[in-house]
């Protein structure tokens, strides 16, 4: 499914390097592109003011939704980004990696607030709790992993057949 905000504006990622928003009732095209390689995953914050590509480059890009100006630019994983996904507030960013290693980072400054890793293999999901306290990782050696955001600490293991799993933290 393409990431739909506000009912007006669409977001899709490419194989060839970009992104694009689409303005539903024009057919206004915007293109998103400084990516180095492919990329996998587009999404919009929260509140539709922000989009976040993420790339095989290991960055993430992030761009103001109406303009399609660039932002900023994420980097810290040593191997490309999959995935991410907003906190409920949009303030703060979840990325997973090739790398074995999901990272937390503040969206308006880039800063990185927590490094998670303990995975023997590329994390493929993760999710952030809605109260902000706690997130899950799923590796590909097939065990989903609940973490405290407060320090990183690991707070349960899970084994698990397979690599169809998905992955939500509900609750309050």
């Amino acid at each position: 499914a393409l990431p739909i905000s506000d009912g007006r504006w669409i977001v899709g990622a490419s194989a060839d390097g970009t992104a694009q928003l689409w303005e539903v009732v024009t057919g206004k095209v915007v293109p998103l592109a400084g990516h180095k390689g492919q990329v996998p995953f587009a999404a919009f914050s929260p509140s539709g003011e922000l989009v976040i590509t993420t790339g095989l480059d290991r960055s993430v890009l992030v761009w103001e939704s109406k303009s399609g100006r660039l932002k900023s630019r994420i980097v810290g994983h040593p191997g490309p980004i999959l995935m991410a996904h907003f906190s409920k507030d949009g303030q703060r960013l979840l990325t997973f990696s090739s790398d074995m290693s999901a990272r937390l980072w503040e969206v308006s400054t880039g800063q990185q607030l927590l490094h998670i890793q303990g995975h023997r293999g590329p994390i493929y999901a993760a999710a952030l709790s809605p109260d902000g306290t706690r997130l899950a990782t799923v590796g590909w050696e097939g065990t989903v992993r609940q973490w405290s955001i407060r320090d990183g600490a690991p707070m349960s293991i899970f084994g698990a057949d397979g690599n169809g799993l998905g992955l939500s933290l509900g609750g309050q």
